[in-house]
């Protein structure tokens, strides 16, 4: 590890810093498995083994790691927090909580596992149970831990009590201590996670506008804070950019994403293996979408287009072959117009965290991009989003719905066992399903939000 650290670190860059830490994770797991070779029974390796695995997103090898560690020494409370907090990851929500109740068992004292309860309660939505974790954590930390204020402000939020999530994280805020190591990173997140309740709390009401201006303070505060070129500040610059660009300022909205774009290419030139690339590609692809946004807004339609069908055809790629790669094969918006004729016109929709754009191409007419809004303001664009996502939250909600009784009534035709509903409720058959009942007024909800009419 020494013979690594001053060839990473001789450019000074965010590159350079992204390359040791996660070298420093691979040389941590060879030494953790050298180690075992020597002393296969060592639970504290095999714990710390698990901790680098689980840095990396390699979750399953994270928990078998854990497993082996609590199999040889029951009593080891971190190994049976840790364990909790990957099955959390991979939504074993009831294992997690298990695993979190097996570690106070052991230390009824212990914080992060009351944190990681609590985090785990809010998940299944049990949420005033969350809060009283959340609170023990607190009391036995004397209010110095910060993911406490952070999930116990979401607790509140989540459970419909914005002003009570509120004053949660400024009580967060003015209570950890500037002596704590890590107060700059609590102050940033804390921050952040008022920005996004003010933004989100907004949209959902007509008075939006104050909202979105106090969220836009609490981001630059966050930013003020986070100012490592990190996934720290990718997340922050996510979730800023399109409040300030529902408050019209597109400078400060274009800023941003460039930055954004310039953080994360750097971040993933130095990621170990095309799964890591892929993991942060996915995580922060808004800043693809943002970017066609700012493209559009600056009148350069074609490039715009061109970016928003590459970066289609890469996720496509993905789906269907398994690979990641830079897209050489992927039309321009002059090759996409030469598949028009008379008869025929291309509606193209690119949906971004800010806005739906509606691209328009017509043979031997210029290409033509708008956001279709009511009132014509940025504000406007955001709250024609806003309705699109509800309209798909609702729509994927019930078609999960369906499809388990698909299988349900799949599943009773198979055991060629008879069929009874008597006693089952309210819960629907196949054909009155409200998926299939809404279907012809959904789609009608969903072509005002697309404005087809007008288009």
């Amino acid at each position: 590890a020494a013979a690594i650290v001053p060839t990473v670190l001789v450019a000074g860059h965010i590159l350079g810093f992204a390359i040791y830490n996660v070298l420093r994770l691979y040389v941590a797991i060879a030494a953790y498995e050298r180690g075992l070779a020597i002393d296969p029974n060592d639970h504290i390796i095999l714990n710390d083994l698990g901790n680098a695995l689980n840095n990396l997103q390699r979750y399953e090898e994270a928990i078998a790691a854990y497993q082996r560690a609590l199999a040889i020494d029951p009593n080891n409370r971190r190994a049976w927090n840790n364990l909790g907090n990957a099955l959390k990851d991979v939504q074993r929500y009831e294992a997690a909580i298990a695993a979190y109740q097996q570690a106070l068992a052991i230390d009824s004292n212990y914080h992060n596992a009351w944190n990681g309860l609590g985090g785990t309660l809010s998940d299944v939505q049990r949420y005033d149970e969350a809060i009283e974790k959340f609170d023990r954590a607190l009391q036995i930390t004397k209010d110095q831990f910060w993911q406490a204020w952070f999930n116990r402000g979401w607790a509140f939020f989540e459970s419909h009590r914005y002003d009570l999530a509120i004053q949660n994280w400024d009580d967060g805020i003015n209570k950890y201590l500037p002596a704590n190591p890590d107060w700059k990173v609590a102050q940033g997140r804390l921050y952040q996670a008022k920005g996004r309740a003010q933004y989100l709390h907004g949209r959902q009401t007509t008075q939006y506008f104050p909202y979105f201006l106090e969220a836009k303070t609490s981001y630059q505060k966050a930013l003020e804070f986070l100012d490592r070129p990190n996934q720290l500040r990718l997340g922050v610059l996510q979730e800023a950019i399109p409040v300030f660009r529902a408050l019209n300022d597109a400078t400060a909205s274009k800023y941003l994403t460039q930055q954004g774009i310039e953080i994360l290419q750097d971040l993933i030139s130095a990621a170990s293996s095309p799964a890591h690339k892929l993991r942060l590609q996915r995580k922060f692809s808004s800043f693809y979408q943002l970017e066609v946004d700012n493209l559009v807004q600056s009148g350069n339609f074609p490039l715009a287009l061109t970016k928003a069908e590459k970066r289609k055809n890469y996720c496509l790629r993905w789906l269907r072959e398994g690979r990641i790669e830079n897209l050489e094969d992927s039309p321009t918006c002059e090759q996409i117009h030469q598949l028009l004729n008379p008869g025929t016109a291309i509606i193209y929709w690119h949906i971004s965290p800010a806005a739906i754009t509606t691209f328009i191409l017509g043979q031997n007419q210029p290409l033509h991009a708008q956001i279709f809004t009511e009132d014509l303001t940025s504000i406007g664009a955001d709250k024609e989003l806003y309705k699109f996502e509800t309209w798909l939250k609702e729509w994927k909600t019930d078609y999960q719905s369906y499809c388990e009784i698909l299988k349900t009534e799949g599943t009773e035709k198979k055991s060629e066992a008879p069929i009874f509903k008597q006693g089952l409720g309210d819960i629907p058959s196949q054909e009155n399903h409200p998926w299939r009942a809404k279907m012809p007024e959904r789609l009608n909800q969903l072509a005002e939000i697309l404005h087809i009419r007008q288009i």
